[in-house]
C-alpha cells in the first residue's frame, strides 16, 4: 500500500502541477492515503484488545500420570509362551 503511494507522490513530484492526469492521481493518492489510515485505526484496536485468559498451568505430576497410563494402555501386553 505504501508503495503504490509513494508512486504516486514520485510522480508528482517529477511532473509537478503539468502532471498527466493529476486529477486521477490525487483522488487515487487520497484513497491510498484513507485505506492506509483505516488500516492503522484498525491495528489500534487490535493491539489494544484485551489478549487472552491466561492459561492455567499444569500440575507436571499429573501430566506424568496421565501420559504413562495413556502408554500402558497403549503398550500389548506380552502373554506367557
Amino acid at each position: 500500500m505504501e508503495r503504490a503511494r509513494d508512486k504516486l507522490f514520485e510522480r508528482l513530484e517529477m511532473g509537478g502541477k503539468d502532471t498527466p492526469d493529476l486529477s486521477s492521481i490525487s483522488k487515487r493518492l487520497q484513497a491510498r492515503n484513507d485505506e492506509l489510515e483505516q488500516l492503522q485505526h484498525q491495528l489500534e484496536r487490535v493491539e489494544s484488545a484485551p489478549g487472552p485468559e491466561k492459561v492455567r498451568k499444569i500440575d507436571p505430576e499429573i501430566a506424568i500420570e496421565v501420559m504413562r497410563g495413556t502408554i500402558e494402555a497403549g503398550t500389548p501386553k506380552k502373554s506367557a509362551p
